[in-house]
This record gives C-alpha cells, structure tokens and sequence, in this order.
C-alpha cells in the first residue's frame, strides 16, 4: 500500500510511523519537521505544512490507498485538505477524539451520541467534530472515503503530554498527588500500540467507509486507582490529598492530569467490525510505559502542583 500520514512526528503519530515502519509499505509522511525523528526506511519525510495547499495538493497526485490525518483540530484546517485529496485517495482515516462528545447520561458513550463544545473539553474537542462534519459532509456528497476513530486518553511508551509521566515523576520523587475531589472519577485509557494496531486494520480493509468508532482500552479506573496503581508499579507510596481546585484559583487539569469527570466509551462496534480488541491491559501497559520512562525520563511540568503544595503548607493542611 501507498500510505500518507499527515503528522507524524508527535506521540500518535509518531507511534503509528514507527508501527508502519515494520510493514513494508510505502509511507510518505508529510509535517513541519520540529522534532528530531530518525524515520523507518521505509519512510520519506517530506517537510512542509498542511496549510501550504499547493505542495500538498501536488503530493496528492500520488494516489495514496490511505491517508492519516493526524493534526487536524479545526474546520478551517482541515477543508482545503479533503480538496486536494478529493477522488484521490482510497481510505481517509481521521484522528478524531472522544472529546467531541457531550455530556451522556447513559454509559459507556456510544458513536452515535450527540457532540459538540463539552465545557470541560472546550475548543479541542468541538475543533475536532467541526473536523467530523467537513467530513461526513464530503462523504454524503461525493462518497469521500473516510473513517473518523475517537480515542480516549490516549497513554503509553513516548507520551509528551503531562499525564501518567507527570505521575511517574511526582511518586518516583515521593512528592504529593493532589487529586480534584473526591477522585471516584472513572475514566478511559487506551494503549497508543492497540490504537496503532486499530488504524492499520483500517487500511487494510474495506469495512468503515463513512463510519465513526470509539477506540480505546476495555478497562475503566478511578483516578483514585490510577494513583495506587501507578504507585504499585513505581514501588513508591506517596501522600494523596483530595481538593476542590477552585478554593485555590486552579482548574482540576492544573493541579491533575485528568478530569475528575466520569467519561467512558464503548469499543464495541470496532471490535465487531474489524474482529479486534485490545490485547495491552492498562497495568501492563503502564508498566512498559514507566520502563521506557525510566530509560530516558520526559521533564514534566509540575509548578502549579508546588505552588499549591506551599499554599496547603502555608495553612497546615499540607
């Protein structure tokens, strides 16, 4: 296959290079360059950005089986890209998110539940499903053949983004968790290798056209049980001290890296259409990701952490 990845240099896309790598198929990948990569032989990096329509458009005329857009986050970036790719292409693929979703009342959030500007997810996730109407839009009008995919929490080896390795660092260094409320929040995580493993069964096959699907882990966890868990595999405990962000001027992703807000989708209809499931249960894959940590440690940013840390000393709760 002729694959085309828009993106591709950050911690998804950057985990799917590395998983197309070991394909043997011909992979262009196309981003702005700003992070050192040594790409697969398999891989040509071409430099440049999606907003330049003209290169893009003129890598368009190779006729990609398929293409992942990983970097869209809003309407106005990606509909010039559905033009040049327009009757030239045979699978588009977008990374969506399960931020695109509202508030559900009924569990686990299915495909078909309504979307839009979440409050705590904000401009992110309805970025992400103006991206799904451009879409769908195309594909109602002239059978634009794509597949939109929203993971939840996405965690695992090479995570940039603040999360279990901000967790990682803290109990590693014995330092306090501050978890927003009561911390009985259930949450979602998904392995970035399963994730991987989904999109390549997507191009591989001609199920999905015009389809949306929920992937991520089968699992649920606490944010309470996240911190033990994580504390288990570090072998370190630590002090969990439950807050209401808000007394002390902060937003709950300021102080954690994850919402104290029940949120969780269900995997069902991909793994129904693809004969797929996750094979990376969340404390193996916490346990890999924290072993790849350890080898080369990612700096986190903790200072809203250590500023509320002085204040909770600073009134003898700390």
């Amino acid at each position: 296959m002729k694959i085309f990845v828009l993106g591709g240099s950050n911690f998804i896309g950057w985990r799917l290079v590395q998983y197309l790598g070991n394909t043997g198929n011909e992979v262009t990948v196309y981003n702005r360059g700003n992070h050192e990569r040594i790409y697969p032989k398999n891989v040509i990096h071409v430099i440049g950005d999606r907003t330049d329509t003209a290169k893009l458009l003129k890598l368009a005329e190779n006729n990609y089986d398929v293409v992942y857009d990983m970097c869209a986050f809003t309407g106005a970036q990606i509909k010039p890209t559905i033009e040049c790719f327009k009757n030239k292409v045979g699978r588009y693929v977008f990374i969506s998110s399960a931020a695109a979703y509202l508030d559900n009342q009924i569990l686990p959030i299915k495909e078909d539940a309504m979307c839009g500007e979440h409050p705590q997810w904000g401009k992110y996730g309805n970025g992400k499903y103006e991206c799904e109407l451009l879409l769908k839009e195309a594909y109602n009008e002239y059978n634009f053949p794509i597949t939109i995919v929203r993971p939840s929490y996405v965690y695992g080896i090479g995570n940039p983004i603040d999360r279990e390795t901000l967790l990682f660092d803290r109990i590693s260094k014995s330092l306090p968790i501050f978890i927003p409320y009561s911390g009985y929040g259930v949450i979602q995580l998904g392995n970035v290798d399963d994730l991987c493993n989904a999109l390549y069964l997507i191009a591989c096959s001609n199920k999905g056209k015009g389809e949306s699907y929920n992937i991520s882990g089968e699992e649920y966890v606490t944010l309470n049980g996240l911190v033990r868990i994580i504390e288990d595999i570090v072998g370190k405990k630590t002090n969990i001290y439950h807050v209401l962000p808000e007394k002390y001027g902060f937003a709950q992703r300021e102080i954690f890296p994850f919402e104290n807000n029940t949120y969780f989708t269900s995997i069902q209809k991909f793994k129904n259409d693809f004969d797929w499931k996750p094979t990376i249960g969340l404390l193996e894959g916490l346990k890999q990701a924290y072993l790849h940590w350890c080898k080369a440690p990612i700096k986190t940013n903790y200072t809203n952490e250590e500023k509320l840390a002085q204040i909770l000393k600073g009134n003898g709760t700390l």
